[in-house]
């Protein structure tokens, strides 16, 4: 055996002279015999493999396996216990060895090996006879010692050792890129206490120090968090300063305000506030009929039993004719007359003639009508023009227009509510003529201006009023034409009445929209001219004797402070309820104050006023979601200052604190974080501001514990 682990003519430190000139022995060729040597078995000769094959085997089973028991006399132990012996040194220079192993394996290229360089570290290997000198560089010393002392034999050894030796192996095998492998807490504490005082292996180091590393930004990211659950819950438990909260509360509401009003301006709501209007009609209870009124439809079938259109004009004379019989107050013919439809033109002329209260129609806007000739010259003509807003709706009506040619002209349901009440006594009475207001018996009747209500920028002209519809067409009574001519109506239904006569036939194009237009299908379903009319001669007639309101306004400055006012309801609502930090309670609070603002602008429209709705809606809503946000910003802006009170401790916890911030919020916030960042980058800040709260510019908020 002895022959087999040291070879001739070596000595002493186990290879140091056969170093020499790195030639002479190769230490581990001398196990096998050369080739002029010869053995013989049985006296026959034996090939050169086969004496291979044969020592392989003898050294395997006599010297390898189960080198412990069978290392008789002692070497292998001797070289063992020589590499356990300073249990300081063991972990560093099993290390070693370990980088020597794998150069000599083959694993690695000869000119990667571990170069000599007589560290102490080297010195004791190679005292121990393991290793030898090689072409400069560390080699194992010999096959025997390879296969004895292989990576197996290192690693159990070092996991003896180490009390992290899972972790390493499974953090090396990931090629030092498996953090869940590095130590931490109470575990690299106590590698750090068995390591301290030994000399162990660069793996070792570099496995120590990288859970060293982690252990610290752990524990940061633990003191981040702990600074900024601490900023945060101080800045929660805070109020505004009440002088602080004042200006910020005013400015808040002052800005929401304006921001609604040039909305409103720009025309950008108008649809939205006409909607909100048509609802309110749409909502309010059911009027009882005029009976003042009565009109005379002519529809598909009354054309069809005349035979033809336009009605002619002896059609025309004889339905006068029996109204006439009855004694109607004013006769309203909604009917285009300025050519004759003989047959009966003549009686047609005779009847006009003879008929004051017959008021005849014509078009003054757009494409004009020319009136009835005779009816014209005794002034017995009115305007059938009506007005239709962007989206197709009559909500206006026009009670007097000035034609070019400076003639004054009234509406038709003007006209005929003038008539019918000045036979009652009641005539119009200028009030202001500069602001063109008229009063008439119990009705005050103010002109619409352009920008009145949610219409903005509208056309004027004329005399104008809102219209305030009684319903739709079943608030007036209706007979047919067919049974006036075929005297089916009742005397006392024309006797003293307002008689309107016009078409509703789909096929004449007379219809237009109102609030009460539902949609059947995918339209709307229409109103015809002559029943607006009626409408507009109700509104008048009742106002000046029954007092029925009027549609009002409120002027431009009203309009804005009732905007400003529900913007500070909202706004003080958002402040008060967010302090109890219950967005869901603040839904439902600022959701009860939108019902009660539409609650008291339906209120304020069955009593004859349109006060916004959707544009205070519009300001409440935004104030109760602007104050939050601004609310936010501040506790969030004090909560960098409590921050940053820490950096002088914990600088590295501060700046973990403000990237988990800053990947926490929105990006306007995030500017602000940046910007406070930016301030700790800066020592000179430090400097001015002595460390100390009391030199911290003193934050809007206040402690609540302190009041």
């Amino acid at each position: 055996t002895q022959n087999f682990v040291h070879p001739r003519g070596e000595k002493g430190d186990g290879g140091d002279k056969g170093d020499k000139g790195d030639k002479g022995d190769k230490g581990d060729k001398k196990i096998f015999p050369n080739n002029k040597q010869q053995t013989t078995n049985n006296k026959q000769p034996t090939t050169k493999n086969q004496q291979q094959t044969t020592i392989s085997q003898i050294v395997r089973s006599q010297i390898i396996e189960n080198w412990e028991s069978q290392d008789e006399p002692e070497h292998l132990r001797t070289i063992r216990d020589r590499l356990l012996s300073n249990q300081q040194g063991t972990g560093q220079l099993l290390g070693l060895y370990q980088q020597i192993l794998t150069a000599s394996s083959g694993e690695v290229g000869e000119e990667e090996g571990v170069a000599a360089d007589n560290s102490p570290e080297q010195v004791e290997l190679r005292l121990s006879g393991l290793v030898v000198k090689q072409q400069g560089k560390l080699r194992v010393y010999n096959q025997i010692y390879q296969a004895v002392f292989d990576q197996s034999w290192v690693e159990q050894v070092l996991a003896d050792l180490r009390p992290y030796s899972e972790a390493i192996t499974a953090w090396l095998a990931s090629n030092c890129q498996d953090e869940s492998r590095l130590l931490r807490g109470q575990a690299l504490k106590a590698a750090q206490a068995w390591a301290e005082g030994k000399s162990l292996s660069h793996q070792d180091y570099r496995f120590l120090t990288a859970s060293e590393e982690l252990d610290k930004r752990l524990e940061a990211v633990e003191k981040a968090t702990q600074i900024v659950a601490k900023a945060q819950r101080k800045a929660k438990q805070t109020k505004l300063k009440p002088r602080f909260w004042k200006s910020q509360y005013l400015l808040t509401t002052l800005s929401v305000t304006t921001f609604v009003i040039i909305l409103r301006l720009t025309g950008v709501l108008q649809l939205l506030e006409w909607a909100a209007l048509d609802e309110f009609f749409r909502l309010r209870p059911t009027e009882a009929i005029d009976e003042r009124i009565l009109i005379v439809t002519i529809d598909e079938s009354d054309i069809n039993y005349l035979g033809k259109w336009p009605i002619p004009d002896l059609t025309l004379a004889r339905l006068i004719k029996i109204f006439n019989q009855h004694q109607p107050a004013v006769i309203g013919l909604d009917l285009y007359r300025d050519l004759p439809v003989e047959p009966g033109h003549q009686d047609w002329l005779e009847v006009m003639k003879s008929t004051p209260n017959l008021i005849g129609v014509e078009k003054a806007v757009g494409t004009t009508v020319a009136p009835p000739d005779t009816l014209s010259k005794m002034e017995q003509v009115a305007l059938n023009d009506l007005l239709v807003d962007a989206d197709g709706k009559v909500r206006r009506a026009l009670l007097s227009y000035r034609t070019p040619e400076g003639q004054l002209r009234f509406g038709l349901g003007t006209k005929l509510a003038l008539i019918y009440l000045e036979a009652k006594g009641i005539t119009l009475e200028n009030l202001n003529d500069t602001k063109k207001h008229y009063r008439l018996g119990k009705g005050i009747f103010v002109p619409f201006k352009e920008n009145d209500g949610g219409y903005v920028r509208t056309n004027s002209g004329g005399y104008q009023v809102f219209l305030n519809y009684r319903g739709q067409q079943d608030r007036f009574r209706t007979v047919t034409l067919t049974e006036v001519l075929e005297n089916r109506v009742e005397p006392e239904l024309i006797r003293d009445r307002v008689i309107f006569v016009g078409s509703i036939a789909a096929s004449l194009n007379d219809e237009f929209y109102t609030p009460y237009s539902r949609l059947i299908g995918n339209t709307l379903e229409p109103t015809p001219g002559v029943i607006i009319h009626a409408h507009v001669t109700s509104q008048i007639v009742s106002a000046a004797l029954d007092g029925r309101p009027l549609l009002k306004v409120w002027r431009e400055p009203g309009e804005w402070l009732w905007i400003l006012g529900w913007s500070l309801i909202g706004a003080s609502l958002s402040w008060r309820f967010w302090q109890l930090r219950s967005p869901h309670l603040l839904i439902f609070i600022i959701f009860l104050a939108g019902v009660g603002l539409a609650s008291s602008c339906y209120v304020a429209f069955l009593v004859g006023w349109w006060i916004p709705l959707v544009p205070t809606a519009v300001s409440l809503i935004n104030s109760a979601i602007v104050a939050p946000f601004l609310l936010q910003k501040l506790q969030l802006k004090y909560t960098l200052e409590l921050i940053i009170e820490s950096y002088p401790e914990n600088p590295d916890a501060v700046r973990m604190a403000f990237e988990y911030l800053r990947h926490s919020e929105s990006p306007q916030n995030q500017a602000l974080i940046n910007k406070f960042q930016r301030k700790i980058e800066r020592p000179q800040y430090f400097i001015k501001q002595e460390l100390s709260v009391q030199k911290r510019e003193s934050p809007p908020l206040e402690d609540s514990a302190g009041e």
